[in-house]
């Protein structure tokens, strides 16, 4: 049967698809009413200058009064407004309102009403793999009556991690999918089976197979979105977390520290260099990739547990997390051109390789990113909602977001409504003593009574001093720091009160920075628990005010939307789902006075504050007034994140015993002529025998082979059956889980089974991360024919032909299980394209047609070396013309070659002359040249070169191994002396 009738026949069959009555209607109604819920949230984005040459693409509104997400790329070529269409047919103005360009993430608000449905928050870091995944969003920009499409599927991948496409766009922490998605469902939402929000997609898989759907896409995970989401509505350009240190792996695997940098917040609480890390934000660390996938999801500023081990022990930090850029480093990179979020093709060096140094196309390259992104004009709808200025996307929305802060503050601040009379604080210090003290703090400054002394500490006296020439004769930071020993007790209580009391802030630059958690020692770890991530959960909104070189967090208690009172969608309250007492009030002060040293921490609680700089505590300071805050022991408002919704429909998945640790990951040669080097293999005996497909890969030594636990081990090719295209490895293990494929039966598998397969495809788990998981049916059980060029493959037998991608990279080696019984059911083929059409072919080769030939690749002698492939840099490449005295001895022999069709031609003998060699012992037109000597010859080229070096060895004779009617068949035939 040609090619393309495979297809074909695959379309006839999908139509005779039978499944159970009644489980489709339990799925059909849980579906649908997910769809129900989260179609009028969706919203399709487009330039608001219909005329613009590019942007658009999807959202999701997450507030009743139009905060909408989308992806940073989609917003990029808009400019400040847009337009946005819901699934009413009506269409909204929208404006920007800030971009985290690292993580691809945009916050904008439509325009003009403040009861828009909006998506509920879930939960992604409860998702598991084989959960229900739907996607909503305008696919290549089709839905003009901007009503969304659906795409449904399962989550594939969880924790995913994704390099930089362009300048930034890196996915840290993502979750992979395999429901469609296409170019235009950039910023859309990816929703749970009960319709809940698990996260943003913005990315896809694409490769070589061009800008459509392979079954492969990410999606930005909701809960990193949620550490972000106050940033984002400040209006800045948000950037990402560093550590402040680079870890590495050592030669015992353990996840060290290898460089701190001494001006860090790492280094001040003791991280130092060869450490090893353990545990970071509640998770264990195993690999460095674990650790970039993680630090991902963070925003700078925020306090972190991490855990160190080193000959002493274990000790647990919090540890401030720093910038990823530096602010003008940021501005300068989002402005400049980025390309599409695509993964980029490493470029070719002179010769041939990628990635090498003095490559002539880096220069053009670097030179098309610094291209500006040109002007857009400023849409009239959106002018009074936009204020330019450096470091932010619109600091319209910062003024917005500090005024709301601190006008709920000030609403409960005793003191705010009086600016003339100084603030009196005065109690006991709370010491075995008791003793007193008093500060009255007024716009000057602090006067003071303590057990040391009294006095005054003047604010103003510095700047006077300053601006009249007189200096202080040293260092102003000493004087800012006071009292002794506090960090800067007195300008933290004086900076407080001019917040409070300053109807416009102008005493310094005073900015909202988003929400980040205290995690506060004496708040949060006062019963002696180890940090964990629960304690990221509880986020405050933050002031931050630069004054005198000081520069000042204030953390504020936020307040819940009233009209969000479920809290699922509140973006002002963050995390803060539950919160009782959501009153604006001032939870906490931290005040850098130098860079380089701890800050001072003062905590406020009830009627006490408590003040900390680094390790040392000062001292808690008790009165009878209650100031702000509130009761420290209330751990009321430290909820959990939203429940986690129920598995999908996925037996296996729920009983735990979906096969993962019996698949593998295999590496190998590439990198040259299109072909990767990774694959997918699986475990087929307990002791340490792979299975795998026959690809340029293999030609390598060693094969590397990582196993499910992370596990890296080298491989050796035991045996190959050159029809079946499958290759059998070997490592040196024992007691591993396998699939017993001789043992497995392909009876009754029907047209329409459900299945799932699980490959390493486009190598995105490359060590303990689970491979991918797919779902789809079997669509048509045929017959593979192929010949002459139309694609690479000697098999002609029975295969599975599926509705789900598998011939993605990598895929080939993977296994195809049935869905719900977990029926080993065949292996997934390589990557087979019709060259007519240019299709792809998504099947499987049955159990049973592995099963015929396996046992005898199982038991050949492993020690016995036997050379299955030429070296590959003996190989010439196709374009060459044969040499002279090869084409002499295939005329010799009798044997005309098909002609050059494709890029590597497959060595079919297109005819035989009369009375020649060849046909005296039997060599027919159509047979498939699949060995000499022992080496495969997967294509012409590599066929010419075996021959032509056994012309130069002067060899007598060889054997020629054909391929007929899916068997195997030798010829020996002689190598005459001489040549032409």
């Amino acid at each position: 049967m040609p090619f393309r009738r495979v297809f074909f026949a695959a379309f006839i069959f999908v139509a005779q698809i039978q499944v159970c009555s009644e489980v489709c209607r339990a799925d059909d109604s849980a579906r649908l009413a997910a769809i129900e819920r989260t179609l009028p949230t969706t919203i399709a984005i487009f330039p608001a200058d219909v005329n613009a040459p590019a942007g658009g693409g999807s959202g999701v509104v997450i507030s009743s009064d139009g905060y909408a997400l989308t992806n940073f790329h989609v917003v990029q070529p808009c400019g400040v407004g847009m337009r946005c269409g819901m699934a009413d047919g009506k269409l909204y103005d929208a404006v920007l309102v800030g971009i985290d360009p690292v993580g691809d993430i945009a916050l904008i608000k439509l325009l003009g009403r403040n009861d828009f449905q909006f998506a509920v928050f879930g939960d992604s870091d409860s998702v598991q793999v084989g959960d229900a995944a739907l996607v909503l969003g305008n696919p290549q920009l089709l839905s003009l009556d901007f009503k969304p499409s659906v795409s449904w599927g399962i989550v594939s991948g969880t924790h995913r991690y994704q390099f930089p496409a362009g300048t930034f766009l890196e996915y840290t922490d993502c979750l992979q999918t395999d429901a469609a998605v296409n170019p235009g469902n950039s910023g859309g939402p990816l929703f749970d089976g009960n319709g809940s929000l698990i996260g943003i997609v913005g990315r896809c898989s694409f490769e070589k197979r061009g800008r459509v759907n392979v079954g492969i896409g990410y999606a930005v995970s909701v809960n990193q979105i949620r550490n972000f989401l106050g940033d984002l509505r400040s209006g800045r350009i948000v950037d990402h977390a560093s550590l402040g240190a680079i870890v590495a792996t050592d030669k015992n695997g353990r996840v060290v520290i290898d460089d701190v940098l001494t001006t860090g917040d790492a280094f001040r609480q003791g991280v130092r260099w060869d450490e090893e890390l353990t545990r970071f934000a509640g998770r264990e660390i195993d690999s460095t990739n674990e650790m970039k996938n993680l630090l991902g999801i963070f925003p700078p500023s925020w306090r972190v547990p991490l855990s160190i081990r080193n000959e002493q022990g274990r000790r647990d930090l919090l540890v401030r997390l720093a910038s990823l850029h530096g602010e003008a480093e940021l501005t300068e990179m989002t402005e400049e051109m980025l390309v599409p979020p695509i993964p980029p093709e490493t470029p070719k060096g002179k010769d041939g390789k990628r990635g090498e140094k003095g490559d002539e196309k880096r220069g053009e390259q670097d030179a098309e990113k610094k291209k500006k992104v040109p002007e857009i004009p400023v849409p009239d709808f959106a002018k009074p909602l936009y204020e330019k200025r450096r470091g932010f996307a619109n600091y319209y929305f910062n003024v917005v977001e500090r005024d709301r802060v601190l006008s709920a503050w000030r609403k409960f601040e005793p003191f705010a409504a009086d600016k003339k009379n100084a603030w009196v604080l005065e109690g006991t210090i709370a010491t075995a003593k008791d003793l007193p003290y008093r500060f009255e703090v007024d716009n000057s400054g602090v006067k003071y009574r303590l057990p040391i002394g009294d006095g005054t500490w003047d604010a103003e006296a510095i700047v006077r001093q300053r601006d009249s020439g007189n200096g202080m004769g040293g260092s102003p930071i000493p004087y800012y720091q006071q009292p002794r020993g506090s960090g800067g007790l007195f300008t933290a209580l004086w900076l407080a009160r001019k917040l409070a009391t300053s109807d416009e802030p102008n005493f310094g630059e005073v900015i909202y920075t988003g929400q980040a958690p205290i995690n506060g020692s004496r708040l949060y770890n006062n019963v002696g628990e180890p940090y964990t991530i629960k304690n990221l959960t509880y986020l405050y909104d933050v002031i931050t005010v630069y004054w005198e070189g000081n520069l000042a967090r204030f953390y504020f208690h936020p307040v819940l939307d009233k009209r969000l009172a479920n809290g699922t969608g509140d973006t002002n309250a963050g995390n803060n789902v539950g919160n009782k007492t959501p009153d604006g009030r001032l939870a906490m002060i931290e005040l850098w006075t130098d860079a380089l040293e701890h800050p001072v921490e003062v905590y406020f609680s009830g009627s006490e504050f408590d003040v900390q700089c680094g390790q040392v505590f000062y001292g808690s300071f008790v009165h009878p007034q209650e100031y702000v805050g509130v009761d420290k022991d209330d751990v009321s408002r430290y909820v959990d994140l939203p429940p986690k919704p129920p598995v999908a429909d996925l037996p296996l998945l729920a009983h735990g015993v979906l096969p993962f640790e019996k698949v593998v990951k295999v590496y190998g040669a590439g990198g040259m002529g299109g072909f990767h080097g990774y694959q997918s293999g699986c475990v087929v005996s307990p002791d340490g025998h792979i299975l795998t497909i026959i690809s340029a890969a293999l030609e390598a030594d060693p094969i590397r082979v990582v196993l499910s636990d992370g596990r890296r081990v080298d491989a050796k090719i035991v045996d190959v059956d050159p029809i079946l295209e499958i290759a059998l490895l070997k490592i040196e293990t024992s007691a591993l889980p396998f699939f017993d494929f001789v043992a497995a039966s392909d009876d009754n598998v029907r047209i329409g089974e459900r299945v799932l397969a699980l490959s390493n495809t486009f190598n995105i788990a490359q060590g303990a991360e689970l491979v991918t998981l797919q779902q789809g049916v079997i669509a048509a059980k045929t017959m593979l024919s192929a010949r002459r060029g139309a694609f690479e493959t000697p098999y002609h037998g029975v295969v599975y032909v599926v509705d789900l991608t598998t011939n993605n990279p990598g895929e080939g080696g993977g296994v195809l299980i049935g869905r719900d019984s977990g029926k080993l059911l065949g292996l997934l083929g390589k990557e087979l394209r019709n060259r007519d059409n240019n299709t792809w072919l998504n099947f499987a080769i049955p159990v049973g047609e592995i099963a015929k030939t396996l046992p005898k690749m199982l038991t050949r002698n492993t020690s016995e070396k036997r050379p299955l492939f030429l070296a590959p840099e003996s190989l010439q490449r196709e374009k060459e013309l044969i040499h002279t005295d090869t084409e002499w001895l295939f005329q010799q022999w009798g044997v005309l070659t098909v002609t050059n069709v494709a890029t590597r031609t497959p060595p079919f003998i297109d005819s035989v002359r009369t009375n020649s060699e060849a046909e005296k012992l039997g060599i027919k037109p159509d047979d498939l040249i699949v060995m000499i000597d022992g080496h495969l010859t997967p294509s012409r080229a590599v066929l010419e070169q075996i021959v032509y070096q056994l012309i130069n060895e002067k060899a007598r004779n060889t054997t020629l191994t054909v391929e007929r009617n899916n068997e195997l068949i030798d010829f020996k035939l002689e190598i005459p002396a001489g040549g032409k």
